[in-house]
């Protein structure tokens, strides 16, 4: 009895083992047997665009705040909003009080002795061309009565005299030539004197006009209103400037921007719409916010118009470099092998890997100088099979992009 229950345990565990083992083999069969499943791309001609993003505000709209500092009571409102006015046209009429009245005045004279300041420097500039002239004229007489005595003997106080005298003459034409130089700088201030006196003068005036043409906007006064505050707003003028963004740009991305360079814009107050622009100042210098350095741009749009306000926040998209019908594949189809980079080509079912040059390198896109044709398929990932991990980019990993 014992030795028949033996017998039926051995054979138990010999058909136990032949069972394992053969689910085992089978597993293994299965496991060769299945074929991995890559995700590919095809090798395309087209462009790639390389750009740096940065954030910020409008810092200039095509909107021109018209201000009075005159006090007193708002007379007449000669203009509506949307209409369209000229250069110089009434706008607004104030009756101004007696203080304002007196600082008219004061403005005014402030002006006319300005102009009489520039009247005064171009006179000046034609006396020193004058003493130029005089100068000049001394020179030749000293020079000449020099040569006279050219052969007397050195310690001759003649010669001495004469030698002293030219050479007085010739400082003197030296500091008449500085002066006279100096007089168009001189103008140049006076006559900047004198704008300056005007438009201080325009600010006390109880007619207000327009400084230049547009379309009228946000008018903020009305009839009978007084009006106290220095440089009180009055209305806007829409007019054809163009709105200026600033942007902050990395330290690191700051040697890239040029003037000139192109720009796509989007605001978040303007979902749906799109704008371009160019980049038209670059401050180098940079201010530094808790440990982070950026550096501002300015971005001119290339259109205006009433939808742009003051201080919109905005995100502009700066193209730095552009390649135009260049071969590309997606950069996780490139991987780095033994000092270069490889692509993993499939012919024919076959899987081969090929080396390539690599040029322009973004985000989605990398340029093939060399090593694949167009049309060619690419490896970019292989889908994990059975007991198999997934593998991205070929058996070699991701390839780290420098940009």
């Amino acid at each position: 009895m014992m030795k028949m229950t033996k017998r039926k345990i051995i054979v138990f565990v010999v058909l136990a083992a032949l069972a394992g083992g053969g689910f085992l083999a089978w597993r293994s069969l299965r496991g060769k047997n299945q074929e991995p499943t890559y995700t590919t791309a095809t090798v395309e001609r087209g462009t790639i665009v390389a750009t740096v993003s940065g954030s910020g505000n409008l810092v200039q709209t095509n909107s021109f705040t018209v201000t009075t500092s005159v006090t007193g009571v708002v007379k007449e409102v000669l203009v509506k909003d949307g209409q369209q006015v000229e250069k110089g046209q009434n706008l607004v009429e104030i009756a101004p009080n007696q203080e304002s009245e007196q600082a008219k005045i004061k403005a005014w004279s402030a002006y006319l002795a300005a102009k009489d300041a520039v009247t005064a420097a171009e006179q000046n500039k034609l006396t020193l061309a004058k003493g130029v002239e005089d100068a000049k004229t001394k020179l030749i007489v000293a020079q000449q009565a020099a040569e006279v005595g050219e052969n007397w003997d050195p310690t001759d106080e003649n010669k001495q005299k004469l030698n002293a005298d030219r050479r007085s003459a010739e400082l003197t034409l030296e500091l008449a030539e500085r002066k006279y130089q100096q007089a168009d700088a001189a103008i140049e201030k006076a006559k900047i004197d004198l704008d300056a006196a005007w438009l201080s003068y325009q600010q006390t005036l109880p007619l207000i006009t327009a400084p230049q043409a547009g379309k009228i906007s946000d008018i903020s006064v009305v009839p009978g209103m007084m009006v106290s505050a220095s440089d009180q707003k009055l209305l806007c003028l829409m007019g054809e400037q163009k709105p200026l963004l600033s942007v902050a740009v990395s330290e690191i991305d700051i040697g890239k921007i040029t003037t000139g360079q192109k720009a796509t814009l989007s605001f978040d107050a303007l979902p749906d719409k799109n704008f371009t622009g160019k980049v038209v100042g670059v401050d180098r210098t940079g201010t530094a916010t808790q440990g982070v350095v950026t550096y501002p741009v300015l971005i001119q749009l290339d259109t205006g118009g009433e939808q742009f306000y003051a201080n919109m926040t905005a995100t502009a998209a700066i193209i730095v470099e552009a390649k135009e019908s260049v071969l590309w594949v997606p950069p996780a189809a490139l991987r780095a092998q033994a000092g270069q980079t490889v692509a993993r080509v499939l012919v024919n079912g076959q899987v081969q890997e090929k080396p390539v040059e690599v040029g322009l390198e973004t985000s989605d896109r990398a340029e093939i100088k060399s090593g694949l044709n167009e049309s060619e398929t690419v490896i970019v990932s292989e889908q994990a099979t059975s007991g198999q991990a997934p593998t991205f980019g070929g058996e070699g990993g991701f390839r780290m992009m420098m940009r």
